[in-house]
């Protein structure tokens, strides 16, 4: 039998031919409908991701206001002078540099006339 025979060859009144055509339209419809169909879910999956990148980014720059104000001089300042007793520091006790020996000898803090 040629190829040409078998080609032409009916069975129950439709060409071999017919059926094997018919065969791979299905085939392909059905590919094609489960790649469509992967590819919405895909999309939906990254419009979810771009939902999340959008949400993280809101969460970042709250974040950051609230550590700029955790981070606040004057709130840092109102702080230590209420739980630590810290103060600014004196200008009768600063000394210059070459006091620095001098102080590190003694161990003490010296007394420094008023300047």
């Amino acid at each position: 039998m040629s190829i040409g025979q078998i080609l032409t060859r009916r069975v129950r009144g439709v060409r071999i031919v017919n059926l094997v055509a018919l065969t791979v339209l299905v085939a392909l419809a059905v590919t094609s409908y489960a790649l469509k169909t992967i590819a919405e879910a895909q999309g939906v999956d990254t419009a979810d991701v771009q939902s999340q990148i959008v949400q993280e980014g809101k969460r970042i720059r709250l974040l950051k206001a609230e550590l700029s104000h955790l981070e606040g001089p004057g709130r840092i300042e109102r702080l230590s002078t209420q739980y630590l007793g810290l103060a600014p520091i004196d200008p009768k006790r600063e000394i210059d540099a070459e006091d620095l020996a001098r102080v590190a000898q003694s161990g003490a803090a010296p007394q420094i006339a008023a300047r």
